[in-house]
């Protein structure tokens, strides 16, 4: 990861901590601090937006979700399905290159707490061109079999 995707990551997990935010609040912070923010659907409702800094590059995705929570579009609701409230987010490498793009950077998964770790399992898609495989996780180690798997 490099250091504008580490910004974008960090300033996410900043803002989306921030009591009372809302979405014109967001657009600020993220202006203000040199990000561009665009909506990608939705409507200022129920929405998901874009944080950048150049297009085609790392991007984080938040939404407001109906219930008015913002949260990363990858994540349940926590106010909408509390009983994900003690997930924890993890930044994890992908273990093997997607077979269709060879893709090889950072996901994020939510994984429930273990007794001596992290395991979590479940589809999983490439986020540079949608190719789907398994990912098995835990404490730090994960194996993707990916679906297209390419002769070559």
């Amino acid at each position: 990861m490099n250091n504008i995707d580490l910004a974008i990551e960090d300033f996410v997990n900043k803002t989306l901590n921030l009591e009372g935010l809302t979405l014109k609040g967001f657009e600020k912070l993220a202006i203000s601090n040199g990000f561009y923010f665009k909506q990608q659907g939705g409507d200022e409702n129920h929405g998901t937006y874009a944080i950048f800094k150049t297009y085609n590059a790392h991007s984080a995705a938040i939404t407001k979700c109906h219930c008015g929570h913002i949260h990363r579009l990858e994540d349940m609701c926590i106010k909408c399905h509390p009983v994900n409230e003690n997930l924890k987010t993890l930044n994890i490498k992908f273990p093997t290159t997607c077979s269709l793009c060879e893709f090889s950077e950072y996901m994020e998964i939510q994984v429930e707490p273990q007794n001596t770790g992290y395991l979590w399992s479940g589809k999983v898609k490439c986020p540079n061109c949608s190719n789907t495989g398994d990912l098995l996780y835990s404490d730090g180690n994960a194996f993707i079999n990916w679906a297209i798997d390419l002769p070559f």
